[in-house]
């Protein structure tokens, strides 16, 4: 199979949206989602696509960073690592955490595909 980024992403986002269409389970929504935006993302920058998620940014605190701070941490990086953190558990994960980023994903695909 031979594939590229944007099939890759597109995969990942719309496997997302059936699961929380069905009502799954949310560890692999944000799972999914969280790793196709983190492509569109990049794509909408190499391409120069002002998407929705530079909208975010620019209304972020100071300081932060969207990615870092607000996708990765602290769901993202502990439903993927356990280099660092082996021991630990996971409180506050909510459903409606991937409302947010599901809305953001798509927002920004359909920015980079117009």
């Amino acid at each position: 199979m031979k594939l590229t980024k944007l099939d890759t992403a597109k995969r990942q986002l719309d496997t997302a949206i059936r699961l929380f269409l069905d009502d799954r389970d949310p560890v692999s929504i944000y799972s999914l989602v969280s790793n196709a935006w983190e492509i569109i993302d990049e794509l909408c920058r190499k391409r120069q696509v002002d998407n929705f998620s530079n909208l975010a940014r620019s209304n972020l605190e100071s300081g932060k960073d969207l990615k870092v701070d607000y996708i990765n941490n602290p769901f993202r990086n502990f439903f993927k690592h356990a280099d660092k953190d082996h021991d630990k558990e996971l409180d506050g994960f909510e459903d409606t955490h991937n409302d947010h980023l599901l809305y953001i994903t798509v927002a920004d695909l359909l920015k980079l595909l117009n």
